[in-house]
């Protein structure tokens, strides 16, 4: 019916719009995500086939910042927005901040920036607050303001912007996580040490050989998996689980290069609560229990107070 291939000639224009390797590691995905992808990138490692749904979630949220802009300049918004940082950054580190707004009250401005998110990660960014990676790399983009000479307000906001909603009965909405930023010699420290890692994992390599020989003893080892609690309702106990993080589930790369992707999700305790006897050396407490064979691995994550108190209402329930 149509005079032209139009699934086609979208995806070739989705193709020219990917970034081209600019031999940069960017503050936005190497900076706290996984130095083993950063290294193949600059190293422009084969890739395996990209589904057009990941070109197609990466244009929506360009689309939504564009959209963005153009609402805050049509309500009278005084700011500046799409600011090239990578002069003002350590030493092969490149980066881009979306907004940068003027505070009347302050007299200074104000770093902030836009993610798109699954409706499904909202109670979590509502539980714990803006994701690391991020706050690493806003943390990067302050300092180069500063250096840049901008009078900033301390900290900064990340709004979440849900693509979804949810099957459950929460009520997903946006939300802005404020956020201080971290010590600027602690990111700086990360900045140069990836960068270093990289340049001489760069210099490992043989040019012009078999994909195997990506694999050199500079080549940063996949990331580790990370502990998480989540709420076993059948027997009212905090599961701490050693989950991949996230980024392993997008893992461009071919298992030979990077199994990443084939990590899975191991319980290796739990948060149980018990019932003392009312004295004071026995009291009533949430305490963990390792798993049997994961005695080692001790917990790195607890649940909150509030979240302890909400959930022992569950326990008591059930005797």
């Amino acid at each position: 019916m149509f005079p032209v291939d139009l699934p086609a000639l979208f995806h070739r224009e989705l193709e020219k719009q990917k970034r081209p390797n600019d031999g940069k590691l960017h503050a936005s995905s190497d900076l706290a995500g996984s130095l083993r992808h950063s290294q193949l990138r600059l190293a422009d490692a084969p890739l395996n086939a990209r589904a057009i749904a990941s070109d197609i979630r990466m244009q929506h949220g360009t689309l939504w910042h564009e959209w963005f802009h153009d609402a805050l300049e049509r309500n009278g918004v005084p700011f500046f927005h799409e600011i090239k940082l990578d002069s003002y950054m350590p030493e092969g580190w490149s980066g881009t901040a979306d907004w940068v707004f003027w505070h009347p009250d302050y007299k200074a401005f104000v770093l902030g920036d836009l993610k798109t998110a699954r409706g499904e990660a909202m109670y979590w960014i509502g539980r714990d607050g803006a994701k690391k990676e991020h706050i690493w790399q806003l943390s990067a983009y302050f300092y180069a303001l500063l250096d840049m000479g901008f009078p900033m307000v301390k900290g900064f906001g990340i709004m979440y912007w849900p693509m979804n909603d949810t099957s459950d009965k929460e009520l997903v909405l946006p939300t802005v996580q404020e956020c201080d930023p971290l010590p600027r010699e602690q990111v700086y420290s990360e900045m140069n040490t990836r960068w270093d890692k990289s340049q001489k994992y760069l210099g490992s390599l043989k040019r012009n050989s078999p994909v195997t020989t990506y694999l050199t003893d500079s080549l940063a080892p996949p990331m580790e998996r990370e502990q998480k609690l989540f709420w076993n309702k059948g027997l009212k106990v905090f599961d701490v689980k050693l989950m991949p993080h996230w980024s392993s589930k997008f893992c461009p790369y071919p298992n030979e290069l990077c199994d990443c992707s084939e990590q899975g999700t191991t319980k290796v305790g739990n948060w149980k609560f018990l019932l003392g006897d009312g004295l004071p050396d026995w009291p009533d407490e949430w305490v963990y229990e390792s798993r049997k064979g994961y005695e080692g691995i001790r917990p790195e994550v607890e649940p909150s107070k509030t979240e302890k108190q909400r959930r022992l209402k569950e326990v008591l329930a059930d005797g």
